[in-house]
């Protein structure tokens, strides 16, 4: 004689008793690489807004710029960032706020002060 609980078992009893919660299954901002030789960038920058308390996620597979804004959409990210192959030299990014769909251009260091602060009007 055996007893088994799995995760299903224990989802469906919480379920049952109205005591789910809905989760965000990522961060707020998604870090995306239109080059991938620009990844370093990626990770400094999940790594500055993590270390903020801010939920940043990012792509581990190196794949095309749609495939993970696409990411970013599926996993409710609020806005995305894209490292341009630029970055290392101007050390500026742009901002897409994935529900009004407004893109900006902005230092580094501004995005870092304030990400989630509205963003300016597109330029």
């Amino acid at each position: 004689v055996g007893f088994a609980s799995s995760d299903v078992v224990i989802q469906d009893v919480l379920a049952e008793f109205d005591l789910l919660t809905e989760t965000r299954e990522s961060g707020q901002v998604f870090v995306v690489d239109s080059d991938p030789a620009v990844f370093d960038g990626v990770l400094e920058i999940v790594a500055r807004l993590r270390a903020g308390g801010v939920p940043a996620d990012f792509s581990y597979k190196r794949q095309a710029i749609g495939k993970q804004f696409k990411q970013a959409v599926s996993r409710k990210a609020a806005c995305v960032v894209i490292v341009e192959p630029d970055f290392s030299a101007r050390r500026e990014v742009s901002v897409k706020d994935l529900q009004t769909g407004a893109q900006v251009r902005m230092h580094l260091e501004a995005f870092l002060k304030s990400p989630l602060r509205k963003l300016p009007k597109e330029v």
